[in-house]
């Protein structure tokens, strides 16, 4: 879960370590009942997953190519 957007990805790292294929589009119940997991350990243990905004992130320079 990205905590800057809520959005959730899903990926199968024995046969993808490079996290290239999202999977979330095509394994919907999957990601749901993870999301549900998830929800109920940071609810049995007090963790908040709302941050406040971070002026520095910018979601468009993640996309742009790099120069170095």
């Amino acid at each position: 879960e990205f905590l800057e957007d809520g959005r959730l990805e899903l990926y199968d790292l024995d046969a993808d370590l490079g996290e290239e294929q999202d999977l979330a589009a095509s394994r919907p119940e999957l990601v749901a009942e993870l999301h549900a997991e998830l929800e109920a350990w940071r609810q049995e243990r007090g963790v908040s997953a709302e941050l406040p905004p971070d002026p520095s992130y910018d979601p468009e320079a993640l996309l742009a190519p790099r120069r170095r």
